[in-house]
């Protein structure tokens, strides 16, 4: 199935307008005719496959921006390649006459009749985002709580971060894996919703989480090391059931321990709201694989623990230590780490 495009018929009847395309996934890839088609360049498959057979696209990118061996027709005389390199021989420019080439869109260059079309204000955005306590992950705050995309205006003054705004393409961005008000910690911010349909479905993704905790002022379990233990042994072999509505649900963490020495925004202590005299706390690393509302403090409430502080470390086998010690900061993602996002099954 082809990529959706937008395009509608000028008031006079006479010719297309050309309105905001979805964003193009970065890293994957993508069926050359079905990316023109994208490009808004032409508005159906049939017109894109007629200028592409005409030669009229030209490709100019590195070596590994094309896939030869993986079109449709393998490949068989419908790349003319022009022999024109520069002279690190790492750039080629191609003409090419088959439609069902693959092409990564992160690499390369589309030419239409001789002049070049822009592309990579088009490509999906992927930024990883040190969420500070106090932000909720919306689109549309509520009043008095400021949302995380607010981070990202408020960093257009920072000379330093002006290159960095400037090109996210803020399509349609949504945060992929949300925290709640109180928590903190790293959030993938995308446009690409096929990923993030993907990364959000049980099972698919792992999250790791830095929590402390403290015992609940009534009825608390005990604090000691060895109770702990056992007590984590148990929930992460058996599962523990929490309440959801109207209904108990099971949740089963793939790991929880006792950690001596957390991240650096961990060894900020505990928030002033929460402080108390004398408290006992301990820091409790955990990852989990779903992502229910609110899951970890439910958690470790019907387990008889309070959480003072959360912060999520790591998500999807991406974490930046650095990020971590800077909150409301953000970076794009590599291709290598996009690459890796998109390999998960």
């Amino acid at each position: 199935m082809g990529l959706k495009t937008r395009w509608k018929l000028s008031s006079n009847g006479a010719s297309y307008e050309q309105i905001p395309v979805n964003p193009i996934p970065v890293a994957v890839p993508t069926r050359l005719d079905e990316l023109l088609v994208a490009m808004a360049l032409f508005p159906s498959i049939r017109r894109a496959r007629i200028a592409i057979k005409g030669g009229r696209v030209q490709i100019i990118g590195t070596l590994g921006g094309v896939v030869h061996n993986q079109s449709r027709r393998q490949g068989e005389g419908v790349v003319s390649m022009s022999d024109e390199t520069n002279s690190r021989g790492d750039i080629s420019k191609e003409v090419c006459t088959d439609h069902g080439i693959l092409v990564d869109p992160s690499k390369v260059t589309i030419t239409l009749d001789g002049e070049m079309k822009p592309i990579h204000h088009l490509l999906c955005s992927y930024i990883l985002l040190h969420k500070p306590r106090g932000y909720i992950c919306s689109s549309t705050p509520e009043k008095g709580a400021p949302g995380v995309f607010d981070l990202f205006r408020d960093k257009s003054n920072d000379d330093d971060q002006v290159g960095q705004i400037s090109s996210i393409n803020q399509t349609c961005l949504f945060v992929c894996g949300r925290l709640d008000c109180q928590s903190e910690g790293l959030l993938l911010v995308t446009n690409d919703g096929k990923l993030g349909r993907k990364l959000l479905h049980p099972g698919r993704c792992e999250k790791q989480y830095e929590v402390l905790i403290t015992c609940k002022k009534e009825g608390g379990s005990s604090m000691d090391c060895r109770i702990l233990h056992s007590i984590f042994a148990t929930v992460c072999r058996d599962g523990q059931y929490i309440i959801e509505g109207s209904k108990e649900v099971m949740v089963r963490p793939v790991s929880m321990c006792i950690i001596k020495q957390p991240t650096r925004i961990s060894q900020l202590g505990i928030p002033d709201e929460e402080a108390e005299p004398n408290v006992i706390t301990t820091w409790i690393q955990v990852a989990l694989t779903d992502g229910r509302k609110r899951e970890l403090r439910r958690l470790f409430g019907a387990l008889g623990y309070r959480v003072l502080r959360l912060v999520r470390t790591e998500f999807c086998s991406i974490s930046d230590n650095e990020l971590l010690q800077r909150p409301g900061d953000f970076r794009h993602l590599s291709l290598d780490e996009i690459a890796k996002l998109q390999s998960i099954t």
